[in-house]
């Protein structure tokens, strides 16, 4: 999963990196200064440290905590952006992922069904971007982000039921969630198909700070140490028509 990453992020560079050299060569775009925007995305979410790591690995390894195995998962959000400068806008932003895992298997026997936990990311935040002055219609930019993050692990009951089988007890809990504070950062290029609309494509890493946890009995439990996934979008853009001076 770690390559797959690498590779989309190389990818990415290398579409920014076509785009700006294709931007050298093309029409005069216009200022954005004072304009509003509105952009809807979505595309894929690739899950990363122990989100995405293997659970049957991981659990080898008790002291680097338990892994989610979660897959590569659609996404989807909006945002809404306002150019302060030419080159520089603010916003706010939304996102929603919900991943899920493959099934579990011990010396080729399935002890877990497929899809038995579910990871599901609800994030609102704020973010800058700044757009690399091209002087057409195509226009790369770096993004830098914050917000919360609404984090929700949930164990199916298909699950519970094997688990419980397997270990000879009864579980109580099958969901945890919190709210964390967390940033993102990215790239990402603009085609501004006319005064009003605009098609591009980004990527984005996104970490939220702190670990996942269970509060039982006065004792806290580690659930996930930590929780990040990269997203790669499409994006369609609508710019709000300004009032002419």
């Amino acid at each position: 999963m770690r390559k797959l990453g690498v590779v989309a992020v190389a990818v990415a560079s290398l579409v920014l990196m076509a785009f700006a050299a294709y931007a050298a060569e093309a029409p005069v775009g216009e200022d954005m200064k004072g304009q509003f925007s509105i952009s809807a995305f979505g595309g894929l979410a690739l899950p990363s440290g122990k989100l995405g790591e293997d659970f049957v690995t991981s659990a080898l390894q008790v002291t680097e905590g338990i892994g989610a195995g979660m897959k590569m998962s659609p996404d989807f959000g909006a945002c809404v952006d306002y150019f302060v400068t030419k080159d520089i806008a603010v916003g706010a932003d939304f996102g929603y992922v919900a991943m899920k895992n493959e099934a579990v298997a011990v010396l080729g026997v399935e002890v877990l069904p497929k899809e038995w936990l579910e990871a599901k990311t609800m994030q609102f935040g704020v973010h800058g971007k700044y757009f690399v002055p091209t002087g057409g219609p195509v226009m790369p930019y770096l993004s830098l982000g914050a917000g919360m993050y609404s984090r929700k692990l949930t164990m199916s009951d298909e699950a519970k039921t094997a688990l419980e089988d397997l270990l000879e007890t009864t579980i109580t809990t099958t969901e945890w969630s919190d709210s964390k504070f967390g940033a993102n950062g990215g790239v990402g290029v603009e085609y501004k198909v006319n005064k009003m609309f605009g098609v591009g494509v980004n990527g984005a890493y996104h970490l939220s700070f702190g670990k996942l946890e269970e509060e039982e009995a006065g004792q806290t439990a580690t659930i996930l140490k930590d929780w990040t996934y990269m997203a790669f979008n499409a994006q369609v853009t609508y710019y709000i028509p300004m009032a002419k001076k």
